[in-house]
């Protein structure tokens, strides 16, 4: 499944090369990770207050004993190991998946975080990780180098791995949705009972427009429909301190306060792939370099100076975007120090993080068939390429063999859509939705609504429908 991927020819290259230098138990023991060490066994791991001891059992059983200031309780499980990776499955249906270590007596294994914690056995001692924290790429132990030096041009070195410092690991359910939102267009809104997006005409006109949704009796009803900017198919609408703030199409950003009906222009500048993050303008302009300035739209900066698709602050430092020049591939860039690494090799549409990993549609060549992707984001780090210049990623890659839409929007509550009925994210592999063919494709999601549209026979949008997530009731937009 990881065939489409460059990742696996640099993994093999990596085997010759790497070696792994954390400091815990046997420091004498090879490094290489070729051999599988058994998990069965007593597993120990101490705080401050309390004690707990993983038992893995030969027949695929085992417990865990928790001891808390003299108190204690015991918790059983089955599990799998497989490819350096333990599958462990609760009673009461918990299901984790944790990449490990085995060194000497030490046992290293990922939190929920990406970040290793340390057990031990046979009376061994128990010692902090490594800083250079060991990294499970397809099952293989790695070293992560020392932080790369100001000086690049000096230091570049193909025989090793970099560590991707503070490159977010896991995400909340409302970053996810947020996400999902800017990747399907960010067409709606909300604040509130008041939702903010595109309502049709029944011409088939798109205008942006806010209105009222209110709930009684366990009925809902639209009230104050009120046509902002009529004839503007507005994208990227998003709340700020009192104000909603959306792209013309045809070029500028604008804003309404949220008491007003009256939009102003903010800049037009703006074209595209807009977003408010740590009270800055981020967006692409009229060359679809990504940019950013302030909130009155001065103090314009460019960050790329390239054509750039879907470029999203995943935090402070680190930015996802597709390279329109380079195949369309996925890269990740890192704003502080102008580091640039390459994701995929493969055209790549739509990313969207959820919890701690990142899902995206992937196609062998442009307006090709998509299938999806899952990189494991607790393994990423990163290489470097000399005949090309160019550093690329390492993580564990899961694809789907199924054909699916390029659009899709992963709800707060983990459910996947694909261009039909939303299913939990744990079915993201086995989807299938040939290219093109939608039934209905979600718009926006959030903890109270979510909103998609139905199309037609000739595939134009029929109707706008709203799930009201605590009636558990689907509404139909009228048309204006």
């Amino acid at each position: 499944m990881k065939n489409t991927i460059r990742f696996l020819s640099l993994i093999l290259a990596f085997i010759m090369i790497l070696s792994v230098f954390t400091a815990c138990g046997n420091t004498e023991e090879s490094t290489q990770n070729n051999t599988k060490k058994s998990l069965v066994g007593k597993w120990e791991y101490k705080t401050l207050f309390t004690t707990y001891t993983y038992v893995f059992e030969k027949d695929g059983s085992g417990y865990i004993e928790t001891y808390n200031m003299g108190l204690g309780s015991k918790k059983e499980f089955t599990y799998t190991d497989t490819l350096n990776k333990v599958n462990i499955l609760f009673d009461e249906g918990y299901d984790y998946y944790y990449p490990y270590v085995i060194k000497g007596d030490c046992l290293n294994i990922s939190d929920d975080f990406g970040s290793y914690i340390s057990l031990v056995r046979n009376g061994g001692k128990v010692e902090e990780p490594s800083a250079r924290e060991l990294k499970n790429i397809f099952g293989i132990e790695v070293e992560l180098s020392d932080l790369l030096p100001q000086d690049k041009t000096e230091s570049l070195s193909e025989s090793k791995v970099y560590p991707a410092v503070n490159f977010p690991t896991s995400f909340s359910a409302e970053e996810t949705a947020k996400m999902s939102n800017f990747m399907t267009g960010g067409y709606y809104t909300s604040v509130g009972d008041t939702v903010y997006g595109l309502l049709y005409s029944e011409d088939g006109t798109s205008n942006f427009a806010k209105f009222e949704v209110v709930t009684n009796d366990g009925l809902t009803e639209f009230r104050d429909i009120n046509v902002i900017m009529p004839k503007t198919a507005a994208k990227y609408v998003t709340y700020h301190e009192g104000y909603v703030y959306f792209v013309n199409p045809n070029g500028g950003l604008y804003k309404v306060a949220e008491d007003q009906l009256e939009a102003e222009k903010v800049s037009g500048d703006v074209y595209g792939y807009f977003r408010i993050y740590n009270n800055q303008i981020y967006y692409c302009d009229a060359n679809n370099y990504f940019c950013k300035c302030e909130l009155d739209g001065t103090n314009k900066e460019v960050i790329l100076s390239k054509e750039v698709f879907y470029p999203y602050c995943l935090t402070d430092e680190w930015v996802v975007y597709q390279d329109d020049a380079d195949g369309e591939s996925l890269y990740i860039y890192n704003m502080a120090d102008d580091t640039d690494i390459k994701l995929t090799d493969t055209h790549a549409y739509c990313p969207i993080i959820y919890d701690s990993s990142m899902y995206v549609a992937i196609a062998e060549e442009k307006g090709g068939e998509k299938k999806l992707a899952k990189f494991d984001l607790s393994t990423f780090c990163y290489t470097y390429d000399s005949e090309t210049g160019k550093y690329l990623a390492l993580c564990d890659t899961e694809i789907s063999k199924n054909v699916v839409t390029g659009t899709f929007l992963i709800t707060e509550d983990g459910k996947l859509n694909n261009g039909k009925e939303a299913e939990p994210i744990e079915n993201w592999i086995s989807m299938d939705n040939p290219e093109g063919e939608f039934e209905l494709l979600y718009r926006y999601t959030s903890a109270d609504y979510d909103i998609y549209w139905t199309y037609d026979n000739s595939g134009y949008v029929e109707n706008v429908n709203i799930h009201c997530k605590n009636l558990g009731n689907i509404f139909i937009l009228p048309l204006i």
